[in-house]
């Protein structure tokens, strides 16, 4: 199978454990691009973030952010997809987990609002320094849930539910249960600490489909990589699924393939084997 789409995860998967993007898989992935396979950055981050880690790989890549909601081209800038929370949708899960104990984050395609600012070590603080003022993430504090829907409207693109302390992993799930009944949200995890709140219809799976579409590559022509439950949509929709070995078990079950880990290259040996 000649693989025209390759949608690679960020957070481990693509990056490393030290949030850095190895020279070899720089390296591979500029020769998949060279062959003229279309790279697409796939993550739950939101796109100002993403877009730093994206640069860093050194080629023009799509980006999919926000566990699918918003897909844009980083080569023209063109928004191929976006879907947001409603005001209503906003305020019915604000009302489901604001007295659980977990902090509450809100997204838009380029701000964080939250009740209190980022430790000075936390990514986006850390790349914020890196780039000019117009890439930066945006930061809005506010823990009023009225002033979040004046403010910002229907542009809510995702909303966090964080257990800080990674204390609560049973209260956690409860609450991730009674999001899971809304039929009009998609409830998802990327990583044992947290769940992520979207749109209906929003996911990684999804936005691989939209993507191949909008490029002209079926799926059996695209491979997805992913480490964690909000990846697995996108590892089934592929024509060839695969997990990396430091990834979940759920992952790993929907995978085709299980690829080495992101601190040893997975990415890059996956798609020297299948791709290249």
């Amino acid at each position: 199978m000649k693989y025209k789409l390759i949608c690679i995860d960020m957070d481990g998967t693509l990056l490393s454990g030290h949030s850095e993007i190895s020279e070899k898989n720089k390296y591979v992935l500029k020769k998949a691009v060279d062959k003229g396979i279309k790279i697409a950055i796939s993550t739950g981050r939101i796109f100002a973030s993403a877009d730093y880690f994206a640069n860093l790989v050194g080629i023009k890549t799509e980006l999919i952010s926000c566990n699918g909601a918003y897909i844009k081209n980083r080569a023209t800038d063109e928004v191929i997809y976006s879907n947001t929370l409603t005001k209503e949708q906003v305020l019915k899960i604000y009302n489901t987990i604001h007295d659980k104990g977990f902090r509450i984050i809100y997204y838009t395609c380029d701000t964080a609002i939250i009740d209190t600012p980022f430790k000075e070590n936390h990514t986006y603080n850390i790349t914020n320094k890196l780039v000019p003022a117009e890439k930066q993430v945006k930061f809005f504090i506010t823990s009023d849930i009225h002033e979040i829907l004046d403010k910002f409207g229907d542009s809510i693109i995702k909303i966090i539910g964080l257990d800080d302390s990674n204390n609560n992993k049973q209260k956690l799930l409860n609450v991730k249960n009674e999001l899971l009944k809304f039929s009009d949200l998609e409830t998802v995890s990327s990583g044992s600490n947290n769940f992520e709140i979207m749109q209906k219809g929003v996911s990684k799976g999804n936005a691989a489909k939209i993507l191949g579409e909008k490029l002209g590559i079926k799926k059996e022509e695209t491979i997805c990589i992913g480490d964690n439950e909000n990846d697995v949509s996108m590892i089934k929709y592929a024509g060839l699924g695969i997990a990396m070995g430091n990834g979940s078990e759920v992952a790993k079950k929907a995978a085709d393939y299980i690829t080495d880990t992101n601190i040893n290259d997975g990415v890059a040996k996956a798609i020297e084997k299948f791709a290249l």
